[in-house]
């Protein structure tokens, strides 16, 4: 908004009054515009926030229920499979038959486990840094691991928690590393910056699974991985607006 205010009116100032009105016009309707698009972003990036962390205390709760709920109901099952076996003669149909039931029910538990720790994995509930380390602590080259421990919502940890997984998977997978280096550090406007580099033969190719794990937080990636040049995968995830 805007007010002229001329101190005494003729023709001539009338004239150009309206001039100066007519000139002004088009910034002044860029600048709101500009704000109302500030706005309508500032929105949208808090709408994908909420639907972020429901989506995360949804993971959590379906976690959770196949933890407490099915798998304890399965393992309550096969028990009971055991109790039944063991009253039976060892070489008996029967006792063969309960033998692939109890299998059967393993191999459930194992899929139920494997279905609960892609929901969210069960590392992250010692905090970020000993969930990076645990990630590591079997690899087969030397690799260094720098994470702050910074407070973060549940849904920017699993995010940044699986897009290194992602990273770091892709690199053993394909970079042909004699070392590597994860770091997590916080910077001073409150967002993280996540890098995974190795000295591997690099051309690795757009990581599509962890740009779209970015994204859903309003954060980026940069890849560099020239021919010979080892790869370095950086992850910037925005701190709350």
């Amino acid at each position: 908004m805007g007010e002229l205010v001329l101190s005494s009116t003729s023709a001539r100032r009338l004239r150009r009054a309206r001039e100066v009105a007519l000139a002004a016009r088009l910034p002044i309707e860029v600048s709101r515009l500009r704000l109302e698009l500030r706005a309508a972003l500032r929105d949208v990036r808090d709408s994908r926030s909420r639907l972020v962390e429901t989506a995360t205390a949804e993971r959590r709760r379906l976690e959770r229920d196949l933890h407490d709920g099915a798998q304890q109901q399965i393992v309550s099952v096969g028990m009971r499979l055991r109790s039944t076996q063991r009253g039976l003669a060892p070489d008996s149909p029967a006792h063969r038959d309960l033998d692939l039931a109890v299998e059967a029910l393993e191999a459930t538990i194992a899929e139920l486990r494997r279905l609960a720790h892609g929901l969210r994995p069960s590392r992250l509930d010692d905090g970020l840094p000993a969930a990076v380390h645990a990630l590591v602590a079997d690899a087969p080259l030397p690799v260094r691991v720098s994470v702050a421990d910074v407070r973060t919502t549940e849904s920017v940890a699993t995010t940044v928690y699986f897009a290194i997984a992602e990273a770091w998977t892709n690199a053993l997978k394909h970079a042909d590393a004699t070392s590597a280096e994860i770091t997590v550090a916080a910077t001073d406007d409150g967002a993280l910056l996540v890098s995974v580099a190795d000295d591997g033969i690099g051309g690795a190719g757009d990581l599509t699974a962890v740009r779209d794990r970015a994204a859903s937080l309003g954060g980026s990636v940069s890849v560099e991985s020239p021919h010979g040049g080892g790869t370095r995968v950086q992850v910037h995830i925005p701190g709350s607006p």
